[in-house]
């Protein structure tokens, strides 16, 4: 990513000084756009041309105020704390169930590229990507028992696991979803519209197209080596420990769903301001 972005800078540097004494329309107009998009949430644009026929965009999305307000069994996944029955029992851990508590954030960058057949056209291809530096779900709790204390002492933290799992070194379970292609997700699709349009001052923009995500996965962590191992809690997983299966099979569907989709449709209605 950091060569990306020192490519563009470069390419930048040494295309300005000609693409102004020209007029070749390179950085020289700006927009700026709000969206709506039915995958990220709501966000906001900056638009610039790089050509008759490319203008360039970079914004953020979030979906963060929409997930605040979506409760799953109980749980507002904008502040989850929940209880996930389990039962584990060997030595001196004694574990009844797993409490996880933590929030949902989807929050992205965007850098698109909008790629226009004519000068003129307003029909349009983009390539692009989207960035993200967390999981969608990270969650931190401890396994307790049937009493509710601690069901691992700290002598076993991070060095006798359960599952495939450890505690870290503070006695802390840790869980996150996040995509296959959690930190890039590159994009491609069509539309309609100039988000830098000189011929009005304001103007509209559709855009439809696909975002491969690599789908949605469960991760859990084993500490007991030098570096953390991950371990996916999918249906393979669940299906392997019987007391697993007894008392976390009801979601094994859920975990099937969202590994199902490794591409995502996207649709987003923007409105651009031409600023210069």
């Amino acid at each position: 990513m950091k060569k990306l972005f020192a490519v563009l800078f470069v390419a930048t540097v040494i295309a300005m000084p000609q693409a102004f004494s020209q007029d070749k329309q390179v950085f020289n107009h700006m927009s700026l756009g709000v969206n709506v998009d039915f995958l990220n949430g709501i966000g906001v644009d900056l638009a610039m041309p790089i050509g008759r026929n490319i203008q360039f965009r970079a914004g953020y999305s979030t979906l963060d105020p929409i997930l605040g307000s979506v409760v799953i069994e109980g749980n507002k996944l904008g502040a989850i704390n929940a209880d996930f029955p389990v039962g584990y029992q060997s030595g001196s851990m004694d574990i009844d169930k797993l409490n996880l508590q933590g929030a949902a954030k989807y929050s992205h960058a965007e850098l698109l590229f909008d790629i226009f057949p004519s000068k003129t056209a307003s029909f349009h291809f983009t390539v692009g990507a989207w960035f993200a530096m967390s999981p969608l779900l990270h969650a931190e709790g401890k396994a307790l028992n049937s009493s509710g204390g601690n069901g691992i002492p700290q002598s076993d933290w991070a060095n006798t696991s359960f599952f495939e799992i450890t505690t870290n070194n503070q006695g802390a379970v840790i869980a996150d979803l996040q995509f296959g292609l959690n930190t890039v997700k590159p994009y491609v699709g069509l539309g309609f519209g100039r988000p830098v349009s000189l011929e009005r001052r304001v103007g509209f923009n559709f855009d439809l197209g696909l975002l491969v995500t690599g789908g949605l996965h469960l991760y859990s962590y084993d500490f007991s080596g030098s570096s953390p191992k991950r371990i996916e809690l999918n249906s393979d997983w669940i299906n392997k420990y019987e007391d697993i299966r007894d008392n976390m099979g009801s979601y094994t569907q859920y975990l099937d769903l969202v590994n199902a989709f490794p591409v995502w449709p996207a649709m987003r209605f923007s409105l651009f301001i031409r600023l210069f």
